[in-house]
């Protein structure tokens, strides 16, 4: 699942009420929000259809490294209303667009 959500939630929240804890950190948070948003922009190339990529949680689990030397697999799928896929959909959708 993505962390927009939370780091979204973070930054209207609480960096107003404590701007001296999160001093200079506002514009990185507000970049990382914008990133993220434009790659899900981007994974909707027409209104109903999405492209999204799933790990192997058994695979992903055994790996105690950094995601940049995680070389397997990470295979794209396109869901649509002719192949479905809940967990993109559900995954994507916590954006809250």
């Amino acid at each position: 699942m993505t962390p927009i959500p939370p780091l979204s939630a973070c930054h209207v929240e609480y960096i107003p009420l404590r701007p001296s804890l999160f001093a200079g950190q506002a514009k990185y948070a507000l970049s990382a929000i914008k990133w993220a948003g434009d790659y899900f922009i981007k994974c909707h190339v027409s209104p109903n259809e999405l492209y999204g990529q799933v790990g192997d949680f058994n695979l992903d689990h055994t790996f105690w490294g950094r995601p940049e030397d995680l070389n397997m697999s990470r295979p794209a799928y396109k869901i649509d209303t002719q192949h479905p896929g809940e967990l993109i959909y559900c995954c994507d959708n916590t954006r809250g667009y």
